[in-house]
C-alpha cells in the first residue's frame, strides 16, 4: 500500500512526460493529496504551460518572420 502511494503519483507525471515527448502539450494530471507529490506536480503543470507559452511565441515570431520575408520579396519584384 506504502509503495503503490508513493509510486502511483511517480507513474502519472512519467506518463505525463512521455505524452508531451511525443509533442502532446495537453496533460491532466489529477492529484488530490498536499504533500510533496502535490507540489511537485503543481510546478511541472505550471512549466508545461510556459513552454506551450514560449512555442506559440516561437511560432508566432517564426511566421512574423515569414511574412516580413514574403513582403521584401514582392517590393523587389515590383
Amino acid at each position: 500500500l506504502l509503495s503503490n502511494d508513493i509510486s502511483k503519483p511517480i507513474r502519472k507525471l512519467v506518463k505525463s512526460m512521455s505524452n508531451i515527448k511525443e509533442g502532446n502539450f495537453d496533460i491532466s494530471i489529477s492529484y488530490r493529496r498536499n504533500d510533496e507529490f502535490a507540489f511537485l506536480i503543481t510546478q511541472y503543470k505550471k512549466m508545461i504551460e510556459e513552454i506551450k507559452e514560449l512555442i506559440d511565441k516561437l511560432y508566432v515570431s517564426e511566421l512574423s518572420k515569414k511574412e516580413v520575408e514574403l513582403k521584401a520579396k514582392e517590393y523587389e519584384l515590383k
